[in-house]
């Protein structure tokens, strides 16, 4: 704790200085430019005067304004890139913080803050081995603490909205085209989630979203889809088992029983998660993979 305050302490140093370095900048180049334009009014004043010279301290003067107009740019875009890292920096330790305090309310809803900025881009993306750590602060209490186990969520939540699925243009409404019969329990009162198959690929390669222990139904067993994305609405994946498919901004709900997965991707989904211990073990694995393969079985 002593350690993240110095190093938090130390960044905010760092930030005031460089933005009084931005401001200090920025006076000069309005003060340049007004001296240069002082310069060209008293020129046009006395511009049918034979002064030789003239002309050419325009254009001296013009270059040197110019090179230094590029040479304040090229330092702004540096302390913007330096700000944005202290940015960074600071929205890991303030994490970092609030996770070595897991049970205490104010650490739950400071993280949750913090993952809610991170979000709407008020601060810079929060990276996810920091988010992976919070995670294992807040996974540590999280059987017995009702609001630990809602952090851990979000943040699984937060870390999945860094994951990509493959381009939607090599896939196709799997009403169109389905080699395999797909299934997932729908939830009432739910929009349901759409899906996408990829290419046909041989069956032994193929994608497969089925329930445990159901045969799997073919219209052609030699062919199946290279990989699945369900895309938005709510589904249910309890007791189901999945191989390449790819969720996006799907709410995906678990109610802890058997479960198999076989690189699966979540991204930008929220989880609604009983807290059970399978449920806490996938929770923990979505932070720590981007393809996620587990066997809850």
């Amino acid at each position: 704790m002593v350690s993240s305050l110095g190093l938090y302490t130390h960044e905010m140093t760092s930030l005031d200085q460089i933005s009084k370095h931005v401001r200090e900048l920025e006076r000069t180049q309005q003060r340049l430019g007004r001296d240069l334009a002082e310069i060209k009014g008293r020129v046009t004043a006395t511009q049918r005067l034979p002064h030789f010279w003239v002309t050419p301290m325009i254009a001296v003067l013009g270059t040197a304004f110019m090179g230094f107009q590029s040479w304040i740019a090229a330092t702004l875009v540096q302390d913007v890139k330096t700000l944005a890292k202290i940015q960074q920096s600071l929205s890991s330790i303030g994490l970092s913080v609030a996770s070595a305090t897991p049970t205490s309310p104010k650490s739950q809803e400071d993280t949750k803050d913090l993952l809610a900025q991170a979000r709407r881009g008020a601060i810079p993306a929060i990276p996810t081995s920091t988010i992976e750590q919070a995670g294992n602060q807040f996974m540590s209490v999280s059987a017995t603490n009702a609001g630990a186990w809602a952090v851990l969520l979000d943040l699984a939540a937060y870390r999945s909205s860094f994951n990509e699925a493959p381009s939607k243009a090599s896939a196709q409404s799997s009403d169109e085209k389905v080699h395999i019969a797909y299934r997932w329990r729908k939830l009432p009162d739910k929009p349901e989630m759409a899906l996408w198959a990829g290419p046909a690929v041989p069956a032994a390669f193929a994608a497969r979203f089925q329930y445990l222990g159901a045969p799997v139904e073919t219209d052609n067993a030699r062919l199946g889809n290279a990989f699945l994305i369900g895309m938005g609405g709510a589904a249910d994946i309890t007791g189901t088992y999945m191989r390449h498919v790819y969720l996006e901004n799907v709410e995906v709900h678990y109610a802890g029983g058997p479960l198999v997965l076989d690189d699966v991707t979540f991204i930008s989904c929220t989880f609604v998660f009983d807290n059970s211990p399978k449920a806490r073990t996938l929770a923990q694995r979505i932070l720590s993979q981007r393809r996620v393969a587990i066997d809850l079985s």
